[in-house]
């Protein structure tokens, strides 16, 4: 059985390369070494944990195999649309 896979939602590669160089992704330790006054590194992995799938789909975590990569610039905009009360 195949499955059709509608084009216009699948993501592309221009969605998510676009501006994003080499030295915005980091390891969720080596963000917290750059910006330490953003947090400790089990709050990270804590938002990393409990919003992953909103993480994702705003390109702002990318995933190879167990290791998990922020892309800094999205990540920083994604924390910064999250100023809500709960």
């Amino acid at each position: 059985m195949t499955t059709a896979i509608n084009r216009e939602s699948a993501p592309t590669v221009e969605r998510f390369s676009a501006s994003i160089t080499p030295e915005d992704v980091k390891t969720v330790e080596s963000f917290v070494q750059t910006w330490p006054h953003l947090g400790t590194e089990p709050s990270h992995r804590w938002v990393l944990f409990r919003h992953r799938d909103e993480l994702e789909a705003a390109g702002a975590i990318a995933r190879r195999g167990r290791r998990v990569f922020i892309v800094v610039p999205r990540y920083m905009a994604w924390m910064a649309g999250q100023g809500r009360v709960r």
